[in-house]
């Protein structure tokens, strides 16, 4: 309810405005009157004179940013308090004189009358002023709309655009659905009323947009999934960029402007939607529309907070927000011009055209475009929300094996259907065994987490090969030069090795010492490595393998704990180090650590209740480290 703009000038000014009012009314008071208010009740007299000093400091108080994020932040009651003081101390002035203890009753009714009608006139009488002086604004403004529109043949049509020339929604919405042949996309035009009085001036610069088939669509998408998937297979949206005047059948402009009026409105938005035919210096308007939004003040008059972001809070009046005649750019389309705005048509079978995509070869595409990708990722992002079948099943083994596919497409697919998908786990391990971590990351990673997913009876056989994977990645000498995202080679750096195959297979680190026998002896190794993803990961997978594999690497876990957790807050590989050392039994030691090293232990939360043994999926569970109240408010007590 609060204005999103704040008034402070305006809030102090309505405070003092009404003082001054109020004050030739006291003045008129007989000598007799001011004697007897003194005289008769003056314990009164200074109660009422520490009720307006206290209130005065309260409501100058609050005019200070520091006191109000200090009172709410910290203390709430005390914020609250400074910012209903203003509103008080405003009522307190006006209903003043009707309890003054007057001595003649023409005086005392009259006292009344007037405290009453001024409440009344600022507390009521002004908001509705705001709302009338809105809505004659509105009305006197909104007098040249009309509306002479004949139904035409609309082949093209000229928009205003709302995201930088972009195709948006409703763009891809009338060209996809066959109701126009070309959409030109203009900049929308704000703040200045008169630059399109009737929308007879051509923005500068435009992007012409229409439906052109090729066998390649480049990087062109879209968030609209049957979008996607209509430009995988050919139909691309093309775009011709110019800067004259674009020939279309209709266009449709919207302007906006912005203004205050201070104290009865406050930052009123006013726009103007018009429909010319054709578009240019001579278009004819056809349809002129105008819709106004305004903070008028808000009834009864109060006193409140504005609601800017950050700690720029002030005093401000209230307000609510008031629209004069709603109009919306859509409503418009559907309404004057007849346009259905459907959602785009599904005419694409997607499982078909993946299997067409999946069959080309290499050799005529070398490559697939990024609309192609996004089409298998909607494909699988599908499948993870039915039962899979063995067409999917077929269609998952032909995407791992083929290597022009190099992005994450299913991540999270293996944790749906690990059962079903284990039969894959032999094209899993040939296509991490043979992709690079620095071109191929997110298929590493993806193909990683899918495999540590698998349950272990099915991991079992494939041990020794999941041991031979992380030791070669592990071997595998760090490059001296990388190539940069322009193609060019440049000396590598300490950052590069978080990018190392190593570091992409961290997943495959969680059931290696689990399954393989000398799996313990391999993640041990690896608590010294350089990356600290690497670490986390090795620390975790000792932690899954348990006590009667991985008790004996305590010592290392220990030196992990010591070695990273240098700050006040706890950091990844101390977390794990410290989960792994309480499943191995050692739960004393790790509190020690973390009592004697971390400065806010209360921050390894919900670690202080976990026993040795717990299950090892917690192992990899490091939202387990969070504050914990009840820990902290015990340790208070002891101390």
């Amino acid at each position: 309810m609060s204005t999103p703009y704040p008034d402070p000038e305006i809030t102090f000014g309505t405070i003092i405005v009404t003082f001054a009012v109020i004050r030739p009314f006291l003045r008129y008071l007989s000598k007799e009157d001011r004697t007897r208010f003194r005289s008769i009740a003056p314990l009164k007299g200074r109660r009422v004179r520490r009720y307006f000093t206290v209130l005065g400091i309260l409501a100058a108080l609050s005019h200070s940013p520091v006191a109000l994020v200090y009172g709410f932040f910290f203390l709430i009651l005390p914020g609250l308090l400074l910012m209903v003081s203003n509103t008080v101390l405003l009522y307190s002035i006006l209903l003043l004189p009707f309890f003054l203890p007057w001595r003649e009753a023409r005086h005392r009714t009259m006292a009344r009358a007037v405290s009453l009608t001024l409440v009344g006139a600022i507390g009521i009488g002004l908001p509705l002023l705001s709302r009338y002086s809105f809505r004659a604004a509105a009305q006197e403004q909104s007098r040249g709309d009309m509306d002479r529109w004949q139904p035409i043949a609309i082949r093209s049509i000229a928009l205003t655009s709302t995201s930088g020339r972009q195709c948006d929604k409703t763009c891809q919405r009338l060209l996809y659905n066959g109701e126009v042949e070309e959409v030109v996309e203009y900049d929308k035009q704000s703040t200045n009323w008169s630059y399109l009085k009737y929308a007879n001036r051509n923005p500068t610069g435009f992007v012409a947009y229409t439906i052109e088939h090729r066998p390649d669509c480049g990087v062109l998408s879209s968030s609209i999934p049957a979008v996607r998937a209509r430009i995988a297979t050919g139909e691309c949206l093309a775009a011709r960029r110019g800067e004259e005047y674009a020939p279309v059948d209709v266009a449709v402009k919207e302007v906006e402007d912005v203004w205050d009026d201070g104290f009865l409105l406050y930052r009123t938005r006013r726009t103007r939607i018009t429909v010319t035919l054709g578009d240019g210096p001579k278009a004819a308007p056809a349809v002129s529309s105008t819709s106004f939004s305004s903070h008028v003040l808000a009834m009864p008059l109060f006193i409140w907070a504005s609601d800017n972001s950050g700690l720029d809070i002030k005093p401000a009046l209230a307000r609510r927000r008031r629209i004069y005649n709603p109009l919306i750019y859509t409503a418009v389309l559907m309404q004057r011009l007849g346009f259905r705005l459907d959602p785009v048509s599904e005419t694409v079978d997607t499982d078909a055209a993946v299997r067409e995509m999946l069959a080309a070869p290499s050799s005529s595409t070398p490559a697939f475009d990024k609309a192609q990708l996004d089409l298998l990722g909607d494909y699988f992002r599908g499948i993870q929300k039915r039962p899979i079948t063995p067409q999917d099943v077929d269609m998952v083994q032909q995407v791992i094996r083929d290597r022009r596919i190099t992005a994450p497409l299913f991540y999270g697919l293996f944790y749906y259907h690990a059962q079903t998908l284990a039969p894959l786990l032999p094209d899993m391990l040939d296509r991490i065994t043979v992709s690079s971590g620095l071109t191929e990351r997110g298929m590493l990673s993806a193909l990683s987490a899918g495999v540590a997913a698998m349950p272990a009876e099915a991991l079992a056989p494939y041990a020794a090969r999941l041991h031979r994977i992380v030791r070669d990645a592990a071997l595998e000498p760090f490059p001296e030069y990388v190539v940069d995202t322009a193609g060019r080679p440049r000396l590598s750096t300490d950052l590069d090795k978080e990018k190392t195959k190593l570091a992409a297979i961290v997943p495959l680190f969680f059931p290696l010492g689990a399954v393989d026998p000398h799996g313990v002896e391999l993640l041990e190794s690896l608590l010294v490595n350089p990356v600290r993803e690497i670490v986390t990961g090795a620390a975790e997978g000792l932690c899954t393998a348990g006590r009667e594999r991985a008790a004996q690497t305590a010592p290392a876990l220990r030196d992990v704990f010591l070695r990273y957790q240098t700050g006040r807050y706890p950091t990844d590989p101390a977390k794990a180090a410290t989960l792994a050392l309480v499943r191995f039994g050692r739960k004393d030691e790790a509190l020690s650590l973390v009592e004697k090293y971390v400065e806010r232990p209360d921050d390894f939360g919900k670690l202080w209740r976990l026993d040795a043994d717990f299950p090892a999926k917690e192992c990899k569970d490091l939202s387990l480290f969070r504050h914990d109240p009840d820990r902290a408010a015990a340790r208070s007590g002891r101390q």
